[in-house]
């Protein structure tokens, strides 16, 4: 066996290379400076009234905020969604449902159920003694309301958009309201069946409560920013009188809307009781709002409201 470190190989005089530099150890070793940097231009700073590129593109109702600080540097801040970032100091929610994206998500999502499971019933009644097509519509309407409630705020009046928007935590007396005409409708379906087979009068109610949903829906369009939820008792920048569109035709379009709407409701079902409690309840509830409303009306526009309350009816049934 050969020995690795005594054999030698010869090459050519072309591949041979120069023999390398000695190098002394007690120098430095020299080299080339870098080539020379372009000259890059000096940024002017912005001026404290200039906006930053987060200030100047508004997000709609929604902001990130950190929530808590980082344990330690290496650490990120977790960030939350807070739906109230955007809204006007005086519009806070009342606090009863969460304003977060999570919330209406889920509301929405069981609204929409309610309104598939009534959507069968009216089409598809099953084959039970409480099913028909006047409850499935009921469902169906109730659920497109509270919806269309927040659809159009969203669409129209993104300053005043909370998870309230759905008017499903408004006042209690509203729940119990449907929860009685839900009672007389089983009562009566149990005793009386023969009450719940006049399809002619059902459908009449079915068509006024369309036309009240769709008056209460193009009053908010029309009003836009002008629209509130709540009885506004001190004028924002922007607020305007609005005497065009439905608003033109009666003063308080959304009020008559759903007075309707509650009132088709029941035709629909054919429930006379809770016709007559809802009429009475609506009109003493509306009497009470509009006369309340009309004083700040009057407080923020003077004369111009003055001669619109005497030019054109409030739209509401017996109120002026």
């Amino acid at each position: 066996m050969s020995d690795m470190s005594s054999t030698s190989t010869s090459t050519s005089p072309s591949s041979s290379s120069p023999p390398s530099p000695s190098i002394d150890p007690t120098k430095p070793i020299p080299f080339d400076p870098p080539p020379p940097v372009a000259h890059l231009p000096e940024v002017e700073p912005l001026s404290p009234d200039f906006p930053s590129p987060a200030s100047s593109v508004p997000l709609p109702h929604t902001s990130l905020r950190t929530n808590g600080s980082p344990a330690h540097p290496g650490q990120t801040q977790t960030q939350t969604l807070d739906m109230s970032a955007l809204l006007e100091p005086n519009l806070e929610p009342n606090g009863d449902l969460p304003n977060t994206p999570l919330a209406v998500a889920l509301i929405a999502f069981l609204l929409g159920a309610v309104f598939a499971a009534g959507l069968c019933v009216a089409l598809w009644p099953p084959a039970y003694w409480w099913a028909g097509r006047e409850l499935g519509f009921y469902l169906c309407a109730w659920a497109v309301f509270h919806w269309a409630e927040f659809a159009v705020t969203a669409g129209w009046n993104r300053t005043r958009l909370t998870v309230d928007s759905f008017l499903l935590n408004n006042f209690a007396e509203y729940h119990y309201a449907h929860g009685v005409a839900l009672g007389e409708y089983f009562v009566e379906k149990w005793f009386w069946p023969g009450m719940k087979c006049h399809w002619r009068l059902s459908l009449l109610g079915m068509g006024i409560t369309v036309l009240g949903q769709a008056l209460r829906s193009l009053s908010m369009v029309h009003a836009a920013s002008n629209f509130s939820h709540a009885v506004v008792t001190r004028r924002t920048r922007g607020h305007e009188l609005v005497t065009s569109g439905v608003y033109a035709w009666m003063r308080h379009p959304s009020y008559a809307g759903f007075f309707y709407w509650a009132l088709g409701t029941q035709i629909a079902m054919l429930s006379p009781v809770s016709f007559v409690g809802f009429w009475i309840t609506v009109y003493w509830f509306f009497s009470r709002r509009i006369r309340v409303e009309e004083r700040f009306l009057m407080f923020f526009f003077g004369e111009d409201y003055k001669n619109y309350r005497n030019r054109v009816p409030s739209g509401v049934p017996f109120i002026r």
